[in-house]
């Protein structure tokens, strides 16, 4: 890992962040506090807490709704995932968190998320499809 800050990988407990709702783009930014703070990058999480399983690890350099309003990948499989969990009538709780402690240089953003991509092998990045398969790919529904 490059040496950015007083953190390391094990630092960030994504489990333990404070949640907040997985639309979290559709929010108001004053309601989650994100402000347009130029000087720091952000890792965000996108969390089953009825696991708790972690399904996406992202990174941006913008504040997280700007980085989500417009078309995303994960936006679909988050909607697909909960829309299967409610069709076989099972627990779902998707929620997203953030860890704002990251320089905003792009290759530090990367080998953060890559690392993290690594440790949890969440289902939604497609580092991970190699472990798990491109979640509700063009086949599904």
């Amino acid at each position: 890992m490059p040496k950015t800050s007083w953190h390391t990988v094990e630092d960030i407990k994504p489990f333990e962040l404070p949640i907040h709702d997985c639309l979290f783009w559709r929010m108001p930014e004053r309601k989650h506090q994100f402000t347009d703070e130029s000087n720091n990058g952000y890792l965000y999480f996108i969390i089953d807490n009825t696991l708790p399983i972690l399904l996406y690890c992202g990174e941006t350099k913008l504040t997280v709704n700007k980085r989500w309003s417009g078309v995303h990948d994960c936006k679909d499989y988050i909607r697909n995932y909960i829309q299967l969990h409610r069709i076989h009538n099972l627990n779902v709780g998707v929620v997203s968190a953030f860890w704002k402690h990251i320089p905003p240089d792009k290759k530090v953003l990367l080998e953060w998320e890559r690392q993290l991509i690594i440790k949890y092998r969440s289902p939604f990045n497609k580092e991970s499809w190699k472990y798990w398969g491109q979640p509700f790919g063009k086949e599904w529904k």
